[in-house]
């Protein structure tokens, strides 16, 4: 097995669990527009960015920026930017940009989407593994549970189709607390002369609870 930059690269089925992080969330609402379109921004602070289970910062320091735009008639999109430092120098860890559609069904609600990520440096990632992908996805939420399928063409460079599919949902509510669990599993195409999909299974829970307008957040 081999790890580059928060990828486990493994040709048996494999298990993540990331534990230690911790992050603080500063939210602020920028302008709210006609028919209530909202554009909102979240800074982050962490100890690691961590991405489907594995740090992509190299376990360094991160902060994010991202900025979102909701419409009423269902249509939402953002865009994120991170930087990284501690063991290494500051730099620019990776970006994300996305755009979708939502529909709601009374407590439920179907999305539709892609996802486009950035990562900063394609020689971190195993020859076979893009730093630079697309992923398209559909959704379902339903009060405190969201399942998510993700289905990418290009995270492999050789344009197989992989997947990955994940359920989050808030397991405990407590006053101001609260923890949320997360299961995700990827599949990835068996290399020429094998056979079978290889699985990759993350999870985390985190713990998390207003501190005025921020969120402190630990998993």
């Amino acid at each position: 097995m081999q790890e580059l930059a928060g990828r486990t690269i493994d040709h048996s089925p494999a298990f993540a669990f990331r534990a230690g992080c911790a992050c603080l969330l500063l939210p602020a609402c920028l302008h709210t527009i006609a028919a209530h379109a909202q554009i909102a921004a979240n800074v982050t602070l962490a100890t690691s960015d961590v991405y489907r289970g594995e740090s992509t910062s190299g376990d360094d320091g991160a902060a994010s920026l991202e900025i979102s735009y909701d419409h009423p008639s269902g249509f939402f999109a953002g865009a994120s930017v991170t930087m990284a430092g501690g063991q290494h120098d500051p730099h620019f860890n990776g970006s994300i940009q996305y755009i979708g559609y939502t529909v709601q069904r009374g407590e439920t609600s179907f999305e539709l989407g892609v996802i486009h990520r950035d990562y900063r440096d394609r020689s971190m990632f195993d020859v076979a593994y893009s730093a630079h992908y697309s992923e398209g996805f559909i959704g379902v939420s339903r009060r405190n549970l969201r399942l998510r399928l993700y289905v990418s063409s290009d995270y492999l460079r050789d344009s197989r189709t992989t997947y990955y599919g994940e359920v989050n949902a808030r397991l405990i509510k407590s006053g101001k607390w609260s923890v949320n669990g997360h299961l995700g599993i990827s599949l990835i195409p068996p290399d020429p002369g094998a056979t079978g999909m290889r699985a990759r299974y993350d999870w985390s829970v985190q713990a998390s609870r207003p501190l005025g307008r921020l969120r402190v957040r630990t998993c």
